[in-house]
Formats: C-alpha cells, structure tokens, sequence
C-alpha cells in the first residue's frame, strides 16, 4: 500500500469539514426562518461538533476549537464574521447539502431545529455553564487555550446518555 491510499483511508475515515462548510449550511438552513448573528453562528458551529462528537463519536469540524474570554470559538469563524459585530448576518448562504454525507446533513438539520429560538446570548449561556468544555480549559489551561476534543466528546456524550433533548 503506497502513501497515497494511506491518505485516502485516513480522510474516509476521518471525515470532518472546514467549519466554513458548517457554517454556511446553518445559514443555508436558517435563512427563511429568522435571521442570524455571528454569536449564534459561533455557537451553533460548536454546539453541533460537540453533538457529533458526542453522538457519533467523529468530529464535524476539521479545525480545533478555542476557550476565549466570551466561550468556545472556532477562530476561523470569529475571523469571517466579526465585522458583522451583533447585527444579523448578510452575507449570501450556500446549500453545501452535496458536501456532507447523510448523516453529517441529518445532524446538522437537527441542531438547526433543536437550537433555532434560542438568540446568541442564550446560546452563550449553554456553552459557558460550569463543567462545561469550555468552563474546564479556561480553568485549566487559561484564555485562548484548545478545546481537546476528547473532552467535548465526552460532555456531550453524558448529555446524551442522560437523555438531554430527548422528549419524555
């Protein structure tokens, strides 16, 4: 087996995106039904690579996640939209569907549905409670520091495990 196919197997395998790609599909999909500032942007780009971590056990975004000050942050998305500042987002979005498998699309979808009421600073309020990801790096490691993974995927693994967002 030569690099090349190594390479091949380990994208197959490891099917993350660029968090632009997760960021233009919840505009996509949030576009008739309200509008969207880049603190709900941020969030709900984390808040779905937190649930894919937690649910599927694979990461959604193929870049790291960052502790700032005011939550957890992709940095790339901080950079594309922080000019927007607390207003509505107007840039024009783009159906990435065909970029995603299946089950990337579905997962997707579903946080849009399950988060689309809650404004930024009640995102915020989620990201920021005490034992989250988030409250633990900063804690821990201090402002700006890297999110590992294997701790998100473990928050929101319990969270599923409890039962969090399934109706009773």
């Amino acid at each position: 087996m030569n690099l090349l196919n190594l390479k091949k197997i380990g994208a197959q395998m490891n099917d993350s995106k660029p968090a632009e790609w997760i960021e233009d599909q919840i505009l996509w999909l949030r576009r008739k039904k309200m509008c969207t500032t880049p603190m709900q942007l941020i969030k709900l780009v984390y808040i779905a690579h937190g649930w894919m971590l937690g649910i599927h056990g694979r990461s959604l975004i193929s870049e790291h996640v960052e502790a700032w000050k005011y939550g957890p942050v992709i940095p790339s998305t901080y950079r594309r939209y922080k000019s927007f500042r607390g207003s509505k987002i107007t840039r024009e979005p783009i159906d990435r569907t065909k970029d995603f498998t299946e089950e990337q699309s579905e997962h997707i979808q579903e946080v849009v549905d399950a988060y689309i009421e809650y404004s930024g600073i009640v995102l915020s309020a989620i990201t920021h409670q005490e034992g989250t990801p988030w409250d633990v790096a900063r804690r821990k490691y201090g402002d700006r520091c890297t999110i590992p993974n294997e701790d998100i995927e473990r928050y929101y693994k319990k969270l599923a495990d409890d039962g969090f967002g399934k109706s009773k």
